[in-house]
């Protein structure tokens, strides 16, 4: 269970989100034999809350794919949704700003695309924490 506790926490999150929104969250995960530190796990928490929000609030989604996946070095999660898109994506307000300065503050890497009426696709890398 302590493995797994941070992502139990991102399902649980895209559970009650369906339950608030209506918003169908697909949640797939892939088991890995390592598990994220506290602070990962707080910090992919919180991108998970931001990505959702602007999935329904910009992208009027109604739809969300969430992937979830542990290889060797890295930990992996996607998400896409079937909203509106943009073929002009802005770091206007917190949002995507947010999710940037989260991911590079646990060493990890962000892509972001969009295309009008093809949704919003958010790919973020973690890299594994080694134990010194």
């Amino acid at each position: 269970y302590n493995n797994y506790r941070g992502i139990f926490r991102i399902q649980d999150l895209c559970k009650n989100f369906h339950k608030m929104t209506g918003v169908e969250v697909k949640v797939v995960v892939s088991k890995g034999d390592w598990n994220l530190s506290t602070k990962q796990s707080t910090h992919l928490y919180r991108i998970t809350q931001e990505v959702l929000s602007n999935s329904l609030r910009h992208g009027k989604a109604t739809k969300i794919n969430v992937i979830m996946n542990f290889t060797d070095n890295d930990f992996v999660i996607s998400f896409k949704d079937n909203g509106i898109g943009t073929e002009d994506i802005k770091e206007i307000g917190f949002g995507l700003k947010n999710i940037k300065e989260r991911t590079e503050e646990i060493g990890g890497t962000v892509d972001i695309s969009s295309k009008l009426e093809n949704g919003f696709f958010v790919k973020i890398v973690v890299p594994r924490e080694r134990e010194i």
